[in-house]
């Protein structure tokens, strides 16, 4: 039980961890100690979110229904999880059978959210969430930003006038806004210890409004993102484990904005469309070493929009070994991604000292890389944004 909107359930949980920015912020960005813009990422099941915020960022991209475990780390990612320079949140959504169906119905001030999940057989189960914004629920739809009334200013004196008495317009928005999104597993075990794990994931967001006041705007914003990802592990008897996954995950974004002021008028047009597909193996153990874990990925990333179109391959091959002695235990890893312009060795080290039985001193050093970074980009005289490069 959090305080807060239950749409946005996780990343309440999310701001009272070390680090993570204040509460009460909205969630459109994962501001962390040490990392800029788009340098941390939230998965959901393996497929990075690219936008994680709706209207007025009370509603986020991830189901509260389907985020049975929530793991944070900043800046302590061994050799196989990735490049990633800042923090990482993995969302995953449950993948223990049902013996019998499940269904979760919530009504809040935002939306409704619905749940349901049925076994097929005692090795598989489905479970499906979809949610949907709601409008006018308790009346009322206008958005007063400034918080101002009409009422009359008292006289005074003022450069010189003596009893002028003004008016104060109410300054507000009536926003036209709809939010979707869907969650679909599929999970199970088949023979032999071998268990799998399908996703799929789609949003879309939509924002309309006009501002009339001085500023007498209007801007219009739609934005999809989806993905799939699947993971399939395999427990040998020797008791190493082979695991193969991948996933597809992308957004598409436009926004159209119109600023008629007289002295400064504005039309502008901005889209986005940015998308990373990933296919991975991982080995843990081999023989009589249990403690080496080693593997590779293949990424392939690609930015397109109104200023940007680029694509980016990368192969990468990592290796991790651990080592215990008494209170100590030590884990070294290597991390080498094989890029145009040569290798990108990533050596990382990670150390976890227990004494006096109930405390644990923890440090790390590695050298992280990355490659789908958010860069700002001048839209307009004096105005700015963050775009996916």
């Amino acid at each position: 039980s959090m305080p807060g909107s239950s749409d946005n359930s996780v990343f309440n949980v999310l701001r009272i961890m070390p680090g993570i920015r204040a509460s009460g912020e909205p969630s459109d960005e994962l501001y962390i100690w040490g990392s800029s813009p788009g340098e941390s990422r939230v998965t959901l099941d393996g497929m990075p979110l690219f936008a994680v915020q709706s209207y007025n960022s009370n509603i986020s991209y991830i189901n509260p229904y389907m985020s049975s475990e929530v793991r944070y780390k900043r800046s302590i990612l061994c050799a196989g999880e990735g490049s990633q320079t800042g923090a990482e949140v993995d969302v995953i959504s449950g993948s223990n059978p049902q013996p019998r169906p499940v269904f979760k119905a919530m009504i809040g001030t935002m939306s409704a959210n619905i749940f349901g999940s049925i076994p097929i057989n005692d090795k598989c189960f489905v479970s499906m969430a979809y949610r949907h914004t709601l409008q006018d629920i308790f009346g009322g739809s206008s958005f007063d930003a400034y918080r101002k009334e009409n009422r009359e200013n008292s006289t005074g004196e003022h450069s010189g006038s003596t009893g002028s008495a003004t008016t104060e317009n109410e300054v507000s928005i009536e926003p036209d806004y709809d939010f979707q999104d869907v969650n679909l597993n599929v999970s199970g075990t088949l023979a032999r210890n071998t268990k799998y794990k399908v996703s799929l994931y789609g949003a879309m967001d939509y924002l309309d409004y006009d501002f009339e006041d001085t500023l007498n705007t209007r801007m219009n914003q739609t934005s999809y993102q989806g993905g799939i990802s699947a993971k399939v592990n395999k427990e040998w008897q020797n008791g190493t484990t082979s695991e193969f996954s991948s996933f597809l995950s992308g957004l598409q974004s436009r926004q159209n904005g119109l600023s008629p002021v007289e002295t400064h008028k504005t039309d502008s047009v901005f889209s986005e469309n940015v998308s990373e597909f990933q296919l991975k193996f991982r080995q843990k153990g081999l023989a009589n070493l249990k403690n080496l874990s080693f593997g590779g990925e293949l990424s392939l990333y690609d930015v397109g929009g109104s200023y940007l179109d680029d694509q980016l391959v990368q192969p990468s091959l990592f290796a991790e070994k651990q080592f215990a002695y008494r209170g100590l235990n030590l884990e070294l890893g290597l991390r080498a991604d094989i890029m145009k312009s040569g290798l990108n060795w990533q050596p990382r080290l990670m150390m976890k000292y227990t004494f006096l039985k109930n405390f644990i001193l923890t440090t790390s050093w590695g050298i992280y890389d990355q490659y789908l970074v958010k860069d700002p980009l001048r839209s307009t005289d004096g105005s700015y944004q963050f775009h996916w490069d």
